[in-house]
């Protein structure tokens, strides 16, 4: 072993030997032993049995329904037993899952000022923004998790992060090829690696999540919410290793329970027992009191006044919340595994019955009257036994004829039933049974549209939870400056510059053609209206679509808080049958009948595209392109105005058929 890695060892082993208690000040006990005691008692509260988890405690209730959304198998009772689980629970959960996935849960955002007056174009461009940091984060793989725990538990907990990664800059990383002496390769770091910050939302285990009242069903008047994270030390080390305090975290705690005298005295403590080189890593929010803590094996590695409005935009809690069924005097909801655990395991059960029966009926357990040893293997075809009379094997059990038509028709009794609390076999896309029309099918998916209600409900308030959260992080860091450069456009004079965010989207643009919004972050003066046309309009050359450029103060962009945002969700399907498409169409000439004049074509024309797979773009010649034929054809004016033309009489006859 090599010099350096003994005497490494030897310093680590003596760092946890000489580790100290801090030192608090007397605020600083009483406020530790204020937060533990709290966090004791909500703990304790949510780790005893409750009748809404079936006398449960709720990490009990959350295994349980994560096991029935795996389709958990489990071990053998005896030797006889089958491990059969149909994982009916999980079937059921992935198909709401697929319904709820093939909506699209756009925001609709709404601004008003100071003085209660709306701002449109603010919304609108917001919207674009949101969608946009949807976008870079990759949401759309995200909320397949998100939803798929709302779905299992019932309840899913998502806090609201800025990240910022900070990505290794190697400079000679290319010197080093194969054949080279791996000795001589010396790999240097650049002294400013490149940085990466975005918004994204990540998704905490239910059971990582601590409410300050347990039976309060009203999240957001909690005012203690904690999360409680176990990690190795070494990575606890890369993460607060810099920090005040940590060479005073210790590298094990085994008292969970709280003492009398903590407010006088400092004493190890942590929620739950940490292992050997652990870090049990606590985040504490108090909302009304605005404070924020973090402890490392119960050490506070911040001040005890620290706001939690420094970390949170509107100065509430970071995590948010959903429930799918709620229940009124409880903090927390009931999922879909709650309705069909139960009913599964009686299914499962028979199963297992019906199988053992038909075994039996196969192969029955037979008695000898001998005294020799026999195998089964006296069963085996073309075997010949000796030292064998007529009568000595006989059948134990009465002769079984296997199963008969009452088990089967009890088999689908119990199959109804999980089909009655759930959504049913032809909304999972599966042949019905017998002949229906399709009417009758449309019919049969708007009756379980019914039983989407309450699903759609719980998504639609978790989409707008996570939406609203995102506003406040984006005005809250979207307009920092990114890095900041020498303007040497005058040489005698070379100023530093703040550089800012720049992205580009493409959308819906204010005079409802597609083409692409691009936003620019500054401090300087906004351009001209003309120099701005100008510049949209070498854009629009480049892209080959509309472009228009949307400039947002990066001083007053942050001041944008005060305003008051109200987000709706709107959901609209991503793709649709037939029949929708139909109706689409039916709605649109209707439209046209009732408003001619008033009717989005390029909206509409971008939907009919969506509805049957194209893309609009292709699918469909560019507005200004049939707008210059219309123009050669004498078809509208200098305006766009289409000219009224005198209807031409069809001159084609008709021909009769042979």
């Amino acid at each position: 072993m090599p010099t350096d890695t003994k005497t490494e060892q030897k310093e680590e082993q003596a760092e946890k030997k000489e580790i100290i208690a801090p030192e608090y000040t007397a605020d600083e006990l009483e406020d530790r032993s204020e937060l533990i005691r709290a966090m004791c008692m909500a703990r304790d509260n949510r780790e005893s049995p409750h009748p809404e988890f079936d006398d449960m405690t709720y990490s009990q209730y959350y295994d349980s329904n994560k096991r029935a959304d795996l389709s958990y198998i489990p071990p053998k009772k005896n030797k006889a037993d089958k491990r059969i689980v149909t994982g009916y629970t999980r079937e059921k959960d992935t198909t709401l899952l697929s319904a709820l996935l093939g909506y699209n849960f756009q925001p609709d955002i709404t601004v008003y000022n100071n003085q209660e007056l709306i701002i449109a174009e603010l919304g609108n461009n917001m919207e674009d923004v949101v969608k946009k940091t949807r976008e870079v984060e990759d949401w759309n793989t995200k909320r397949s998790l998100v939803y798929r725990e709302l779905i299992s538990q019932g309840d899913v907990f998502v806090e609201e992060v800025w990240e910022v990664q900070r990505i290794p800059d190697i400079s000679n990383a290319n010197e080093w090829r194969p054949g080279m002496k791996i000795k001589d390769a010396k790999f240097e770091e650049k002294a400013k690696p490149r940085k990466m910050e975005r918004a994204a939302v990540r998704l905490m285990q239910g059971k990582n999540v601590y409410l300050g009242d347990f039976w309060l069903d009203d999240y957001e008047q909690q005012g203690l919410v904690f999360t409680y994270e176990v990690m190795s030390r070494e990575r606890a080390k890369s993460i607060y290793g810099t920090w005040d305090r940590w060479e005073n975290v210790p590298y094990q705690v085994d008292n969970t329970i709280l003492l009398d005298n903590t407010g006088q005295t400092y004493n190890t403590w942590s929620l739950m027992a940490v292992q050997q080189d652990q870090v049990g890593v606590i985040k504490i929010q108090k909302k009304f009191s605005n404070q924020y803590q973090i402890m490392l094996n119960g050490v506070m590695m911040l001040p005890c006044d620290y706001p939690l409005s420094a970390i949170s935009p509107d100065g509430g809690v970071t995590i948010k919340h959903a429930g799918l069924e709620r229940i009124n005097g409880c903090a927390y909801s009931k999922g879909q595994p709650a309705k069909t655990k139960v009913d599964q395991a009686v299914h499962d059960n028979f199963l297992r019955l019906m199988i053992l029966r038909e075994e039996q009926a196969g192969a029955p357990p037979m008695g000898y009257r001998g005294k020799k040893v026999l195998s089964s293997d006296i069963y085996t075809p073309g075997k010949i036994n000796n030292n064998m009379k007529e009568g000595d094997l006989f059948p134990i059990l009465p002769q079984s004829t296997g199963l008969q038509q009452a088990d089967f028709s009890m088999y689908q009794l119990i199959k109804q039933m999980m089909e009655d609390k759930t959504l049913n076999a032809t909304y999972s896309g599966e042949s019905p049974e017998g002949k229906v029309t399709l009417g009758q099918l449309q019919m049969e998916k708007q009756q379980q549209l019914v039983k989407l209600g309450i699903n759609f409900d719980a998504v639609k308030n978790l989409e707008r939870t996570l939406v609203w959260a995102r506003i406040g992080n984006i005005i809250m860091n979207y307009a920092k400056p990114l890095d900041n450069k020498v303007n040497d456009s005058n040489p005698d004079n070379k100023v530093l510059e703040n550089v800012y965010r720049t992205f580009s989207i493409e959308t819906t643009l204010s005079d409802g053609k597609a083409g692409i919004k691009q936003f620019e972050f500054t401090d300087k003066a906004f351009p001209t209206v003309r120099d701005q046309q100008e510049e949209e309009q070498m854009l629009g050359d480049y892209y080959g679509k509309p472009v228009q450029k949307v400039y947002f103060d990066s001083e007053q962009f942050m001041n944008l808080l005060k305003y008051r945002w109200i987000v709706n969700i709107v959901a609209t399907q991503e793709d649709s049958d037939d029949i929708e498409r139909e109706q689409f169409v039916l709605f649109v000439r209707e439209a046209k009948e009732i408003w001619p004049d008033s009717v989005n074509d390029g909206y509409a024309k971008e939907k009919y595209a969506i509805k049957i797979g194209e893309d609009p773009t292709k699918f469909f010649v560019p507005q200004e392109q049939l707008d210059q034929a219309r123009m050669a054809a004498g078809q509208v004016d200098a305006m766009g105005k289409p000219i009224a033309v005198a209807p031409v009489k069809s001159t084609q006859t008709s021909v009769p058929a042979r």
